[in-house]
């Protein structure tokens, strides 16, 4: 932590998560991530 006394703490609000993840879904990000990021060999689950 600063021992700056001018410093100052900020706070986001996160009650809009559910709203920005429903968005991202909608907007078809999975698919694309999916797409250019494909999961690894040790991760499938036949």
């Amino acid at each position: 932590m600063s021992n700056n006394p001018s410093s100052t703490i900020i706070t986001e609000r996160v009650d809009d998560i559910p709203l920005l993840l429903q968005q991202l879904e909608q907007m078809g990000v999975p698919q694309l991530l999916d797409t250019h990021f494909p999961t690894h060999a040790n991760w499938f689950r036949g």
